[in-house]
């Protein structure tokens, strides 16, 4: 088994709760949000649900507000796009009734959280947006990334 390479979006997830009440980590198919979240969540003791099991999206779409209220916080919620607006609502609702809280949520998904048809809840004002690109050829090295550096001295 190949060792986790780490990523540089990792550090900006974990700065991001403490400054937001809800994380979202957008990416391509493959290209190690689960991963990364499991990382994280685990040194945050969050709980992680997938909404790729189908009794988490059963539960997410019948009942949202259960669905998040089960579970302590933080929560990381994986492929949150599949559960439609309702589970957003109800995630606003929740971070909006502990407004001074950091770090309630993480959801992460495959399409770009704030052009998916059927949501129309930003949740402006309460999110930080992190794009998890691929591996970068520096992440796969595992050294600093030096080229925009290089770029902008000339």
């Amino acid at each position: 088994m190949r060792p986790i390479v780490p990523r540089m979006a990792e550090g900006l997830i974990r700065e991001a709760m403490n400054d937001a009440r809800v994380v979202v980590v957008n990416g391509p198919r493959q290209s190690g949000k689960s991963t990364l979240l499991d990382r994280v969540a685990g040194d945050f003791g969050a709980t992680r649900q997938s909404l790729d099991d189908i009794a988490n999206l059963r539960a997410a779409r019948s009942d949202p507000a259960g669905f998040i209220s089960e579970h302590h916080t933080p929560m990381f919620i994986d492929e949150v796009q599949r559960a439609g607006e309702r589970l957003v609502l109800s995630i606003k609702a929740e971070v909006d009734r502990r407004h001074q809280a950091s770090g309630l949520y993480v959801l992460a998904g495959s399409s770009r959280f704030l052009t998916v048809p059927h949501l129309s809840e930003s949740l402006a004002g309460r999110v930080r947006i992190i794009d998890l690109c691929p591996l970068s050829q520096s992440e796969i090295a595992e050294v600093p990334s030096t080229f925009l550096a290089a770029v902008f001295d000339g």
